[in-house]
């Protein structure tokens, strides 16, 4: 009976120790997986000022919108709006110049858009006319609000007058004297040489004209007593009519 009883224990310890080793077979084996330092956080690192403590991206400092300025002086409120414009600025040129002057400037055409320099300031009743030029001889006048330097749209007006290459002898020599009339050697060097644009800066200009094509050359002379003095004669290259540099030599008569 003994010997039975102990049977029956040792069988029981086997079932129970099988049972054990097959449920612990069973389970998932364990995993262990390496990780960079560099994506970890240390908890005695502080947060990067960039995110919020929970780890999400802060909107950081706020950015203060940049200051607008508009020039005191008509010369420089001009300046900035022809620097503006010449650099297709649109956003800059609308703050200073109404929509009506930026209409008459529309596209830099100009072959020299971006060096402006202020002939004249004038200051009449409430407004002040301002002369700019380039080195073609391309005049701008613009118009500005006194009141107005020093805030936004004081342009209130653009007169463009560019220089131009006739393709008639009369009208060429024509524009050569108004641009001896009105101290523009810009343009006198682009529809002559330097000879003789140096010529007739020695000279008095003609307050009047009159011009007769001779034909390789157009005579020119003042319409009146009160006009000026002398005669000259241009000599004019037909094959550059419409084109630069077309007065070749300058006389007198």
């Amino acid at each position: 009976m003994i010997r039975k009883a102990a049977l029956a224990v040792l069988f029981v310890t086997f079932l129970a120790s099988g049972c054990s080793k097959t449920a612990t077979d069973s389970q998932a084996p364990s995993v262990t997986t390496s990780v960079d330092p560099s994506s970890s956080t240390d908890a005695s690192t502080p947060p990067d000022p960039g995110t919020s403590p929970t780890g999400a991206a802060s909107a950081g400092p706020s950015r203060r919108p940049a200051t607008v300025t508009y020039p005191a002086t008509a010369k420089a409120y001009g300046s900035a709006l022809l620097s503006a414009w010449g650099a297709k600025n649109t956003a800059r040129a609308a703050q200073l110049a109404g929509s009506a002057a930026i209409q008459q400037l529309r596209d830099p055409r100009s072959q020299d858009k971006t060096t402006w320099t202020a002939v004249s300031c004038d200051a009449t009743g409430d407004s002040t006319a301002c002369l700019f030029r380039n080195g073609y001889g391309d005049n701008i006048t613009l118009s500005l609000t006194t009141a107005s330097l020093g805030r936004p749209m004081a342009v209130t007006e653009a007169l463009v007058d560019r220089t131009a290459y006739a393709d008639e002898r009369t009208a060429y020599a024509t524009a050569f004297v108004q641009a001896w009339q009105s101290g523009n050697t810009a343009r006198m060097s682009r529809l002559a040489n330097s000879t003789v644009m140096n010529f007739f800066k020695s000279k008095p200009p003609f307050t009047n004209l009159t011009a007769v094509d001779m034909v390789e050359k157009v005579r020119i002379s003042p319409a009146s007593a009160s006009g000026g003095s002398g005669t000259y004669d241009l000599m004019i290259d037909t094959g550059r009519l419409g084109s630069a540099h077309a007065i070749t030599a300058a006389a007198v008569a």
